[in-house]
């Protein structure tokens, strides 16, 4: 039997951040990082039509047994998707680690995370 996939998250400079994030948490992490990039096209129509829209803040949070990861970007605060950071923090057994990791980089790590998820069930 092989081991359960492994959320890798690539964030800034060197850091790599790897959790054993079950599979579960993947619809709903999906789910929030879909609405974030919505909610930063909403932006960029608004910017086309000369208009400001506030967005809501993406916020994800998954706790379960003893492991804790949550993500947070506020879409008002940066010029597009592709320059946007999210800020990650994951905690277990005290252990507490925080970082930032651009959007984009983020959303790749999540698309080979999934991958490795469907793999697995094959």
């Amino acid at each position: 039997m092989s081991a359960p996939p492994v959320l890798t998250l690539n964030t800034g400079d060197d850091t790599t951040i790897s959790v054993a994030l079950p599979p579960s948490a993947m619809a709903p992490l999906g789910a929030e990082l879909n609405g974030l990039l919505a909610s930063f096209k909403a932006v960029a129509a608004a910017a086309a039509e000369g208009k400001r829209t506030k967005q809501p803040v993406m916020e994800f949070v998954h706790d379960e047994g003893g492991l804790r990861v949550a993500m947070e970007c506020n879409p008002n605060l940066h010029q597009s998707a592709f320059k946007a950071t999210v800020y990650v923090k994951v905690s277990s057994g005290g252990v507490v680690v925080s970082s930032q990791s651009l959007l984009t980089r983020l959303v790749d790590n999540v698309k080979q995370f999934k991958a490795a998820i469907q793999a697995s069930e094959g």
